[in-house]
């Protein structure tokens, strides 16, 4: 990361800080280390939640988290429920023919959180400690599609405007128009 682009987002995170937000712990787990039967009720309680029928099964979070994804949790200050949730996964486990560039690309997965929580700008802190940990494995972009209707591809856009190298859409989905992105980490 150019010098630049590091004062940015230390800047970025500090304004973040600054502002008023519930109390919330966010942590980073690497999907070998994480014991799903311990998550599995939040996880899927916020998915059907988020997007009721159309959203992802158990066995596709199964599937996503053993193909190595980095998750990123978030709770209540001590609070036992998951209120968010993100992660993301080699490129090449959603698109084979990508296989190649898995070790620098990932692709978001998901990107969750309870509707009590949500519009108290706590996305940015998953994604912060995601992208984080994404660097630190050596991964130099960050994929993700965005849903146009909720203004959540809106606010991509404007949170990451000088890392994003790529730009597509609107594209139509299963759930629905959404932009997507590529990022620079």
């Amino acid at each position: 990361m150019d010098r630049l682009s590091k004062m940015k987002m230390e800047k970025s995170q500090s304004e973040f800080e600054e502002r008023e937000q519930p109390e919330v712990e966010v942590e980073v787990f690497d999907s070998q280390t994480i014991n799903w039967e311990m998550i599995k009720e939040d996880v899927l309680q916020l998915e059907r939640e988020a997007f009721g029928e159309k959203g992802f099964t158990e066995e596709d979070f199964i599937d996503d988290f053993k193909n190595n994804a980095v998750v990123v949790l978030m709770r209540a200050k001590n609070a036992r429920p998951i209120i968010g949730l993100t992660y993301a996964v080699p490129i090449g486990v959603y698109y084979p023919e990508r296989k190649s560039e898995s070790s620098n690309t990932a692709i978001i997965g998901d990107t969750i959180i309870t509707k009590t929580y949500r519009g108290k700008r706590l996305v940015g802190r998953m994604m912060f400690l995601l992208e984080d940990a994404l660097r630190k494995r050596g991964y130099q972009y960050l994929e993700r599609s965005a849903m146009i209707a909720n203004h959540y591809a809106e606010n991509v856009e404007k949170n990451y405007q000088d890392r994003i190298v790529h730009k597509e859409g609107p594209r139509d989905s299963f759930w629905g128009p959404q932009m997507f992105f590529k990022i620079k980490l």
